[in-house]
């Protein structure tokens, strides 16, 4: 097996994939909420709407993830952790890291400021 063939191995614990997914729930349903208001008063920001609609969408997929994650790959009943490979991990990170960034823009650029769960 060459060095480019060898496939890392992280985990993460539990807990943080639980809390992931319990917040990610949380937050699909207010970007939901905050969609239906601003679609039934016919607003006219696309850049409010387009970024509320990537909110739903990247909280949606990691959800998904999560989900999947905690029901799908190995988890160490001493340590509560969960083993990911290296194309999962990067998944997580940039699903993580897309959300912060949504956020963020939300409230620079739209006023609006996610709720914490």
């Amino acid at each position: 097996m060459s060095q480019q063939d060898k496939e890392l191995i992280f985990t993460i614990e539990a807990a943080a994939l639980e809390d992931m997914l319990d917040d990610s729930t949380h937050q699909v349903e207010f970007s939901k909420f905050c969609l239906k208001y601003y679609l039934n008063a016919e607003s006219e920001d696309i850049n409010k709407l387009t970024l509320l609609c990537e909110n739903f969408s990247v909280n949606q997929k990691l959800h998904e993830f999560a989900s999947k994650t905690l029901n799908n790959n190995p988890i160490d009943e001493e340590t509560r952790m969960v083993v990911l490979n290296d194309a999962d991990m990067f998944i997580m990170e940039t699903l993580v890291l897309t959300k912060i960034a949504l956020q963020s823009d939300l409230k620079k650029f739209a006023n609006i400021s996610i709720e914490e769960n």
